[in-house]
């Protein structure tokens, strides 16, 4: 089991460096480029998995051994410690486990978190549009199954343009999904957590939505 998470970081490297140039050909073409980044993490987690699946991607095999031996060869008997391998492989799938059950609690928790925060927020109405207002969040997009505007109080004594590009910019948000589309990014991070790519690439995947929402004309 170690082995193979050790090698599962191969495929994830990879993914990065063919996303950074997915990436840069689609912003010389002015193409969203969040989808790129989803297939990386994607593709890190479904490429480990189904390897051995895949001829091309499954370890080369030994050829067989010879149906007849040498004259006066003498067979060794090779011994293979089942116990400590089963034992390693339930101790690394443990860890697995554990990281990952912690890394779920530690983002529930901050989501529960901001939750009790919200409601201590007021709603109000601007620019044609029902915002939340905070005093010191925002402005942003929160929330998954519902997701809604919050702006800093800052802002809503600001110029009427500046609370209009930045309502304009957090609603291209909601129109794109990009909340449900982080939750399934940090879904697919919480299956292998001790991948470091996949948290790059988590990372990649929140500039990438920032940069395409700046693309769109407001």
């Amino acid at each position: 089991m170690a082995a193979w998470m050790l090698l599962a970081l191969a495929p994830a490297l990879a993914l990065c460096c063919a996303a950074l140039l997915a990436e840069q050909a689609a912003r010389q073409r002015r193409w969203p480029s969040r989808w790129i980044w989803l297939a990386a993490m994607a593709g890190s987690i479904l490429l480990p998995l189904l390897g051995p699946a895949i001829p091309e991607l499954a370890p080369l095999h030994l050829p067989a051994a010879p149906s007849s031996w040498p004259a006066g060869a003498v067979a060794v008997p090779q011994y293979v410690d089942v116990a400590a391998q089963s034992h390693g492989a339930l101790l690394a799938g443990s860890a697995w486990i554990a990281l990952s059950g912690a890394t779920l609690l530690l983002l529930t928790g901050a989501a529960l978190l901001l939750r009790l925060r919200a409601r201590g927020w007021r709603r109000i109405s601007v620019a044609g549009s029902e915002v939340y207002v905070a005093p010191d969040a925002g402005p942003a997009v929160f929330g998954w199954w519902r997701p809604r505007i919050v702006l800093p109080a800052w802002l809503v004594d600001a110029p009427a343009r500046q609370r209009e590009l930045a309502i304009a910019h957090e609603q291209s948000h909601l129109d794109a999904r990009d909340p449900q589309l982080l939750g399934l990014a940090i879904v697919l991070t919480v299956l292998m957590p001790w991948n470091p790519s996949l948290w790059w690439q988590l990372r990649r995947l929140r500039d990438a939505i920032e940069v395409d929402c700046d693309a769109k004309p407001c």
